[in-house]
């Protein structure tokens, strides 16, 4: 998720799936740094801010938490209510994988068939991601974190006699576990 737009189709989603209950509260972070926090019905400041507070202590970016409540009948008062949902997204965030998502650059490469091989080999070294694409030429699609991108740029100009072939196609965030 990394829109508002799409958190909101979301807790639509969830709203529609559990119709019965008495609360979907919920806290949101999504980068350009926006934050929204809502108690649903419960006392304000004893939910949606709590469930935040959470989500800001663990510096979590482009996430949705969302508790929803079936009152059974025991009031568990102010003390209670931001106990039991700051409660509930600790222990998701404990059972959740996180990913961590790195700006990636984006190359386009062409070298002639006997520089392939060296290339290859040095791209994996570094660690980059690349797909050839088999022509008249090697038409290589090659990623790498955005921070190693000028290490990129240097070792594609060694493999190549002109700087050309080198073309900057886009940026990505690429999520790491």
């Amino acid at each position: 998720m990394s829109t508002e737009g799409e958190a909101t189709d979301i807790l639509d989603a969830i709203r529609a799936e559990h119709p019965l209950a008495s609360h979907h509260c919920y806290a949101l972070r999504v980068l350009p740094l926006i934050e929204r926090a809502s108690d649903d019905g419960e006392p304000q400041g004893t939910a949606g801010r709590p469930m935040l507070h959470v989500l800001q202590r663990h510096d979590l970016h482009d996430v949705l938490a969302v508790v929803t409540r079936f009152f059974g009948g025991t009031l568990l008062g102010a003390g209670g209510l931001v106990r039991a949902y700051t409660q509930a997204v600790v222990d998701a965030l404990s059972a959740a994988s996180i990913a961590t998502l790195v700006r990636h650059a984006h190359f386009e490469v062409i070298l002639d068939y006997a520089t392939y091989d060296l290339a290859t080999r040095r791209f994996a070294e570094a660690g980059w991601t690349c797909l050839p694409t088999f022509a008249e030429a090697v038409h290589i699609a090659l990623c790498v974190p955005a921070s190693e991108e000028s290490a990129a740029q240097a070792v594609i100009a060694g493999l190549t006699r002109d700087p050309a072939p080198i073309l900057p196609s886009r940026y990505s965030m690429r999520p790491t576990l």
